[in-house]
């Protein structure tokens, strides 16, 4: 049977407060991915975004469907299911606005989240006025080719979208962190602090840190440290919420999930949007001697 939810209720992990990683590099080398999952779970994340990343740079080009992950990440995913969420995660990188036409093909909605990392600045306006993407995750590591504007800033927050700060590549190169540190203030500044996710980027179990050490790391990019652990917790949650929302509902109100497909994070599912929550004997008490007071 099939149980039909509301689309903005509770997504995902079943604590608005778990640390997630919504950005780790899905590798083809053996044994790597299982090696970073069993990190990445020992320093208690508990979502977890395996990505893979297209170049969009010929017209024709057409993006993949998402496949079947790989046996060792199955494995511990199936051993650590009441503990983990792990999602499968499509960065476009494109220059051309004229290409973006891809992103609306039916293989992209295959993937649990589709982020856009824009190289020109027609891109970037595109991105954050009209396309439908969950997080736009720019280069930092260099200088930016465009500025970053207020207003369209503004725009994407007012649409939901996430913008994201990636850390790895200023743990391995003195000038990349210079320039991701200059960067990510910059985004910072502009966006007030909202609408931030911070990801490791990682392709190794080396290049990951645990989730407090990298909201130490977050004040130095400018973020306050209620926003610092937001961007590792409630706003991966929202963009974990806007995927479902636009991939799974029908015109963002409903969808249908398979009770065989519900976890134990999920379990609240089971409960019927109109059941309502049961009154305590207590307050049933509390109410009436109120009433008995006021007449």
């Amino acid at each position: 049977p099939e149980i039909i939810m509301m689309a903005k209720r509770r997504a995902g992990c079943g604590h608005k407060s778990c640390f997630s990683d919504l950005n780790v590099i899905l590798s083809e080398s053996k044994g790597s991915n299982k090696e970073l999952i069993q990190r990445m779970i020992s320093y208690g994340y508990k979502r977890i975004g395996l990505n893979t990343e297209f170049v969009l740079a010929k017209k024709g080009e057409k993006v993949k469907e998402s496949v079947c992950l790989p046996d060792e990440v199955v494995s511990i995913t199936t051993e650590h299911r009441d503990d983990i969420e792990v999602l499968q995660r499509l960065t476009v990188i494109v220059e051309d606005h004229s290409l973006l036409h891809v992103l609306a093909a039916s293989p992209v909605n295959s993937y649990d989240l589709l982020a856009i990392r824009p190289l020109s600045e027609r891109v970037f306006q595109q991105a954050c006025s009209s396309l439908s993407v969950d997080v736009i995750s720019l280069d930092l590591t260099k200088r930016l080719p465009f500025y970053l504007k207020l207003a369209q800033i503004n725009q994407a927050i007012e649409r939901g979208v996430q913008f994201e700060i990636c850390y790895s590549h200023a743990i391995k190169d003195v000038t990349c962190r210079r320039n991701i540190l200059s960067n990510a203030q910059d985004l910072v500044k502009a966006s007030k602090g909202k609408n931030i996710i911070v990801s490791s980027e990682a392709d190794s179990a080396m290049e990951l840190r645990a989730p407090y050490d990298v909201i130490n790391l977050c004040t130095l990019f400018g973020l306050r440290i209620d926003q610092s652990k937001a961007a590792l917790t409630t706003s991966c949650r929202a963009t974990v919420i806007s995927s479902n929302t636009r991939r799974q509902t029908a015109k963002g109100v409903i969808s249908h999930v398979s009770k065989d497909c519900i976890t134990s994070f999920n379990k609240w599912m089971m409960c019927s949007p109109l059941e309502e929550e049961p009154i305590d004997e207590s307050r049933k008490t509390d109410n009436k001697r109120r009433k008995t007071l006021q007449h």
